[in-house]
């Protein structure tokens, strides 16, 4: 059983109305990739990879269907600026080409 919080659950609420001022109606279908950088306030450390899990819990159902569709994730931490933010961008995930070829270093 999982228990979300009610300040989890505004959380979402207001990522839903972020997204939808970004120009989110319907939630993407197709594997997606997550842009993600953190910027913290003056004088605050915080954890990047639990940002990202409150972020990607948050965006399910608005921008995806579901977390599981999340295949490629790029982190990064931004300079802080004394008011703080998260900066998401979704894309559609997109496979690299293989290789034309491989070497194997000695």
């Amino acid at each position: 059983m999982t228990f979300v919080s009610e300040e989890a659950k505004a959380f979402k609420v207001q990522a839903g109305w972020i997204a939808k001022q970004a120009g989110i109606r319907t939630p993407l279908s197709c594997p997606v990739r997550l842009d993600v950088t953190l910027i913290p306030k003056n004088g605050t450390v915080m954890d990047l990879s639990n940002c990202l899990k409150v972020a990607e819990d948050a965006l399910q159902g608005i921008a995806y269907d579901n977390d599981r569709q999340v295949k490629d994730i790029h982190l990064s931490y931004a300079d802080a600026d004394g008011v703080g933010g998260l900066i998401i961008e979704i894309s559609e995930f997109i496979p690299p080409l293989p290789p034309i070829f491989e070497q194997e270093c000695a």
